[in-house]
């Protein structure tokens, strides 16, 4: 799939892990120098899809200050509507200034994608955003209009709207109820991205470990309790069904979603060049499970049944 004449690469890194101020405040702070670094690192690799947002950090401003001769080479996508503490705010002159702001933060003329952060069908519609999309495609502001979609039922009423370019789609080895979104978005034409491909750290080789993120977190909720407890049953029943060893189980969910045919990208996390080094790595080594995908979805679905459990959307 190609955005203004550039085929984006089926990795796309999220730079949410640095200074993001959705999580708690982490004792590392990222230098600017430090996150030039790694997105350097990343164009180097090949990779040439950078997702950024308001409240990630200096991120946009890091984006903006690469060079233009780079900047041309890859595809940048931001994001608003999210506040804190689950406030959202939809309204379109709030977010032609979001999208006015990042364009400064970013140093270019247009956002190659511009995502809205989890709106809810009713959202869409008492803002009027298809007609919003409209008018900021008219303007020139952007190119490509996406939605991410939360634990909401837009998918039933808005997946076929041309005015929408792009979804992004929670997705990975222990949630795929959004697979008949994807399949029927690819069907018009629509660029699919995957998100929380490790699920929030969940779906790596130290799953075993007690994820505990504290209060003020977004993420405490999923990660704790009866919850936390039935995600981490349906992850060793996994392990057990496709024969993983535990030291595995970060490639092999890499590959679960790199090998999806109705994705065009996937936004991954990370920390450091290491990170980035592993996902290279991956890429060019793709998990063998020695089972059809036919069955291990089957598997997935039926484990979600036996152990229900609330995500992050």
């Amino acid at each position: 799939m190609e955005i203004n004449g550039k085929k984006i690469s089926k990795i796309a890194i999220g730079l949410s892990q640095f200074n993001n101020t959705l999580y708690a405040k982490s004792k590392v702070h990222f230098s600017k120098k430090e996150i030039n670094r790694i997105v350097l690192k990343a164009i180097d690799k090949k990779i040439n899809f950078f997702d950024t947002a308001d409240n990630y950090g200096e991120t946009e401003e890091i984006i903006g200050s690469l060079k233009n001769s780079v900047k041309d080479k890859i595809v940048i996508s931001t994001k608003a509507g999210y506040i804190s503490n689950n406030l959202r705010n939809f309204n379109t002159k709030y977010l032609t200034s979001k999208i006015e702001e990042s364009l400064k933060k970013l140093k270019v003329n247009y956002i190659d994608i511009f995502f809205l952060n989890k709106p809810n069908s009713s959202e869409l519609k008492n803002n009027d955003l298809l007609n919003f999309f409209y008018k900021i495609k008219k303007r020139g502001l952007i190119s490509k209009c996406g939605v991410i979609i939360g634990n909401n039922n837009i998918q039933n009423v808005y997946i076929k709207e041309p005015l929408i370019d792009c979804y992004s789609f929670l997705f990975n080895l222990i949630n795929i109820g959004m697979e008949s979104t994807l399949i029927l978005s690819k069907k018009y034409n629509k660029i699919n991205f995957l998100r929380s491909p490790f699920n929030s750290g969940l779906l790596t080789n130290n799953f075993h470990s007690n994820i505990n993120y504290p209060v003020g977190d977004y993420r405490h909720s999923y990660f704790r309790g009866a919850n936390f407890i039935k995600k981490k049953i349906k992850i060793y029943q996994l392990l057990s069904y496709l024969k993983i060893n535990k030291n595995s189980l970060s490639r092999a969910a890499f590959s679960f979603v790199y090998k999806n045919i109705y994705a065009d990208s996937i936004f991954f996390g990370i920390h450091n060049t290491e990170h980035l080094e592993q996902l290279y790595r991956y890429s060019k080594n793709l998990f063998s499970f020695g089972r059809s995908m036919k069955l291990i979805k089957y598997k997935i679905k039926k484990l979600d049944k036996l152990y229900p459990t609330i995500n992050q959307g």
